[in-house]
């Protein structure tokens, strides 16, 4: 088994990519790219910010196609799928039938291989280094599996 590296171990090289030993495509795989230099670079958290819109703004897309209660919450790289009409604010408003379903959306997801949250308590992030086309392929995935819990419920 592959030792994790690092989150910000200082390198030179600008392409060397962080992650956890895994070299599939996914959200929480890929890692942070570069040191954290990356951070102090003009437009850094608005390129953050616009990618994540990407991904939320994509599987709301998804879920109102097939009219699925389905909530992305993003703040930053952030983000949470809640399956319920609205985001829950604290801990008795998650819905209990929403955490089993986001169970299943993992599920699917991870058959994908797309690796999100394992529970629909947690949040996942993405990083720099997720390029649009990362993002797109997540939304695409996210699509498939949505559409596979509504037809089956």
């Amino acid at each position: 088994m592959k030792s994790m590296k690092p989150i910000t171990g200082g390198q030179d090289d600008e392409n060397h990519e962080h992650g956890f030993g895994s070299r599939k495509r996914g959200l929480v795989a890929k890692g942070a790219k570069g040191p954290a230099r990356w951070r102090e670079q003009p437009g850094f958290y608005e390129d953050l910010d616009r990618k994540g819109a990407i991904l939320q703004e994509g599987i709301e897309h998804e879920a109102n196609q097939i009219d699925l209660p389905v909530t992305p919450v993003r703040e930053g790289s952030l983000f949470r799928i809640v399956f319920q009409e609205k985001a829950p604010r604290r801990y008795e408003d998650v819905r209990p039938e929403g955490v089993k379903t986001y169970g299943t959306f993992h599920a699917a997801m991870l058959g994908q291989g797309i690796y999100l949250a394992p529970s629909g308590y947690e949040v996942g992030f993405f990083s720099s280094a997720h390029t649009e086309t990362d993002l797109e392929t997540t939304v695409q995935a996210a699509g498939k599996a949505l559409r596979a819990i509504a037809r089956n419920q």
